[in-house]
Protein backbone atom coordinates (compact mmCIF):
# COMPACT_ATOMS: atom_id res chain seq x y z
CA UNK A 1 0.00 0.00 0.00
CA UNK A 2 1.11 3.56 -0.61
CA UNK A 3 1.13 6.30 2.02
CA UNK A 4 -1.88 7.78 0.24
CA UNK A 5 -3.73 4.48 0.75
CA UNK A 6 -2.96 4.58 4.48
CA UNK A 7 -4.18 8.18 4.70
CA UNK A 8 -7.41 7.44 2.82
CA UNK A 9 -8.13 4.29 4.83
CA UNK A 10 -7.48 6.10 8.10
CA UNK A 11 -10.08 8.70 7.12
CA UNK A 12 -12.55 6.05 5.95
CA UNK A 13 -12.62 4.42 9.41
CA UNK A 14 -14.77 7.36 10.54
CA UNK A 15 -14.61 10.45 8.28
CA UNK A 16 -16.31 12.69 10.84
CA UNK A 17 -13.94 11.77 13.69
CA UNK A 18 -11.37 14.51 14.48
CA UNK A 19 -8.87 12.00 15.90
CA UNK A 20 -8.76 9.82 12.76
CA UNK A 21 -8.51 12.96 10.64
CA UNK A 22 -5.67 14.18 12.88
CA UNK A 23 -3.75 10.96 12.27
CA UNK A 24 -4.39 11.31 8.55
CA UNK A 25 -3.19 14.94 8.63
CA UNK A 26 -0.06 13.84 10.52
CA UNK A 27 0.66 11.28 7.80
CA UNK A 28 0.18 13.99 5.19
CA UNK A 29 2.60 16.31 6.95
CA UNK A 30 5.25 13.69 7.69
CA UNK A 31 5.14 11.90 4.36
CA UNK A 32 4.64 14.70 1.87
CA UNK A 33 1.94 12.63 0.15
CA UNK A 34 1.41 13.91 -3.38
CA UNK A 35 -1.36 11.83 -4.95
CA UNK A 36 -4.13 12.31 -2.41
CA UNK A 37 -6.59 14.03 -4.75
CA UNK A 38 -6.31 11.12 -7.20
CA UNK A 39 -6.76 8.51 -4.46
CA UNK A 40 -9.67 10.46 -2.95
CA UNK A 41 -11.64 10.32 -6.21
CA UNK A 42 -11.66 6.52 -6.04
CA UNK A 43 -13.50 6.70 -2.69
CA UNK A 44 -15.58 9.78 -3.51
CA UNK A 45 -14.04 11.84 -0.68
CA UNK A 46 -12.36 14.55 -2.76
CA UNK A 47 -14.01 17.42 -0.88
CA UNK A 48 -13.00 15.88 2.43
CA UNK A 49 -9.36 15.55 1.33
CA UNK A 50 -9.28 19.09 -0.05
CA UNK A 51 -10.62 20.39 3.26
CA UNK A 52 -8.01 18.39 5.18
CA UNK A 53 -5.22 19.65 2.91
CA UNK A 54 -6.43 23.23 3.45
CA UNK A 55 -6.38 22.64 7.21
CA UNK A 56 -2.76 21.46 7.03
CA UNK A 57 -1.84 24.38 4.76
CA UNK A 58 -3.56 27.16 6.75
CA UNK A 59 -3.27 25.68 10.27
CA UNK A 60 -6.83 26.78 11.01
CA UNK A 61 -9.85 24.69 11.98
CA UNK A 62 -12.13 24.77 8.96
CA UNK A 63 -14.83 22.21 9.85
CA UNK A 64 -16.09 19.94 12.63
CA UNK A 65 -14.02 16.91 11.64
CA UNK A 66 -10.69 18.46 12.65
CA UNK A 67 -9.31 19.63 15.98
CA UNK A 68 -8.20 23.17 16.76
CA UNK A 69 -4.63 23.47 15.45
CA UNK A 70 -2.98 23.57 18.89
CA UNK A 71 -4.73 20.33 19.93
CA UNK A 72 -3.77 18.76 16.62
CA UNK A 73 -0.12 19.73 17.15
CA UNK A 74 -0.15 17.96 20.53
CA UNK A 75 -1.12 14.75 18.71
CA UNK A 76 1.28 15.40 15.84
CA UNK A 77 4.22 15.92 18.18
CA UNK A 78 3.49 12.61 19.93
CA UNK A 79 3.58 10.58 16.67
CA UNK A 80 6.71 9.19 15.08
CA UNK A 81 6.32 7.79 11.56
CA UNK A 82 9.30 5.89 10.17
Amino acid sequence: MTVEDYIIHTILIDPQNPIYNSYAAALIMQSGAKNLPDAARIYDISEHIESLLEYVRTKKKNNNFVLPWNEYMDIFNSIKVN
